[in-house]
C-alpha cells in the first residue's frame, strides 16, 4: 500500500527529478523522467507517485522559471500549471513551488565538504552572503543571505543579463552572435544549448571546420565535449575554453554584486558533464579579473557542487515539519 510521505521535484527544461522525503530525513528514492515524455507536470507527478509508491500529503517543487503567482511556466519547456489546481488534484495539505536555484541556494549550508570541489584559493566568511549559479538547459542564479531568522534564499533571473567579454576574440564573437540573436544573454551562451551555439559560431566565424565527425550533426553538449577532446584547438575546443571563461566572469560579477564573501557555488549538469574538459584555471582567472577588485575576489572561494541533486536537498529543508 502507498505510504504517506512528502513528494519533492526538481523540474528543469529537459528532466524532472522526483524523490520521496520522510519527515526529518533527507530525500531518497530519486527517479528522473524526460519532460518531453509527458504532456504536462500533473501526468509526471502521477507517474512518480506510482513509481515511488507514495500518497503525498505535502509537496515541494523547484522549477526552472520565475515563480510569482498561481500560474507558473517553465522558461525552456512548454509545461505550465496552476499551483492551486495541483494542490486540489493531489489532495495536498501543502504545495510549495519555488525557483530551482532558490532551492539549491537553500541546500548550501547543508552540503558536506565532500560534495564541494574548490577552484582556486580563498576561504568563506561563515556569515557571508553566498551565491549559486549553474548552467543546464538554461542558467540559474540565486543568493543566500543570513538574516536574524536564519538563511534566506533570494531568487532571480540573472542568467538573462547581457554578456560581458574581455578580449578581442570574444568581442568579435559577441558581435557575430549579436547579428544572429540580437540580445546576447549569459543563458544564450553559458548553458547546454549555449555551448553548442558557441562551437558553431566559432566554426562559422573563423571558417575552421569541425574535426571529422563522420557526417553526424554537432547538436548536443556531449558532441562538443567529444570533439574538444579530439581536437582541443578546433572550434569545439575553443568553445569549451570560452564557456569556462564566460562562466568565471559571470560568477565574479555576481560575487561583486552580492558581496558574496561566503563563497560562490557552481551547480548545473553541463559543468559536471564536461569533467576534466572544464578549464578551472580559465574560470578562476576570469573570476578574479576585475581590475582594482582583483584582491577582493581572490579572497572569495569558488566551488563546484558535486552533490547529485542539491535542489531536492534544498527543497527538503523548506517544507514545514511533519507529514
Amino acid at each position: 500500500m502507498p505510504e504517506t510521505a512528502a513528494l519533492l521535484a526538481d523540474i528543469g527544461g529537459t528532466n524532472a527529478r522526483f524523490a520521496r522525503c520522510r519527515a526529518g530525513q533527507r530525500p531518497d528514492r530519486m527517479i528522473a523522467y524526460h519532460c518531453a515524455d509527458y504532456p504536462d507536470l500533473a501526468s509526471a507527478i502521477a507517474a512518480a507517485c506510482t513509481e515511488l509508491a507514495i500518497t503525498p500529503g505535502r509537496a515541494a517543487f523547484a522549477v526552472a522559471g520565475p515563480v510569482g503567482g498561481d500560474r507558473v511556466s517553465l522558461t525552456n519547456h512548454h509545461w505550465e500549471f496552476s499551483i492551486a489546481e495541483l494542490r486540489r488534484r493531489f489532495g495536498l495539505a501543502e504545495c510549495l513551488v519555488v525557483n530551482d536555484f532558490e532551492a539549491i541556494a537553500n541546500a548550501l549550508p547543508h552540503l558536506p565538504e565532500s560534495s564541494l570541489e574548490q577552484i582556486g584559493g580563498g576561504a568563506p566568511a561563515p556569515s557571508g552572503t553566498k551565491v549559486v549559479l549553474g548552467p543546464g538547459t538554461g542558467i540559474g542564479v540565486a543568493g543566500l543571505v543570513l538574516t536574524g531568522d536564519g538563511w534566506r534564499a533570494v531568487g532571480g533571473e540573472g542568467g538573462h543579463v547581457s554578456v560581458a567579454v574581455e578580449d578581442d576574440f570574444e568581442s568579435d564573437l559577441l558581435a557575430f552572435l549579436r547579428r544572429q540573436l540580437g540580445h546576447v544573454s549569459y543563458e544564450s551562451l553559458v548553458s547546454g544549448p549555449g555551448l553548442v551555439r558557441l562551437a558553431h559560431a566559432i566554426a562559422d566565424m573563423t571558417d575552421i571546420p569541425f574535426a571529422d565527425w563522420s557526417g553526424e550533426q554537432v547538436s548536443t553538449p556531449a558532441d562538443v565535449t567529444r570533439l574538444a577532446t579530439a581536437e582541443p584547438g578546433g572550434p569545439a575546443g575553443q568553445a569549451v575554453a570560452v564557456f569556462a571563461r564566460l562562466l568565471g566572469g559571470f560568477a565574479g560579477d555576481l560575487a561583486l554584486i552580492l558581496g558574496a564573501l561566503g563563497g560562490v557555488y557552481v551547480a548545473g549538469g553541463v559543468v559536471s558533464h564536461l569533467g576534466g574538459q572544464f578549464d578551472r584555471a580559465g574560470f578562476r582567472q576570469r573570476f578574479e579579473a576585475k581590475g582594482r577588485f582583483a584582491d577582493y575576489l581572490a579572497a572569495i572561494p569558488a566551488y563546484l557542487i558535486t552533490e547529485e541533486n542539491p535542489g531536492l536537498l534544498g527543497l527538503s529543508t523548506m517544507l514545514s515539519p511533519g507529514d
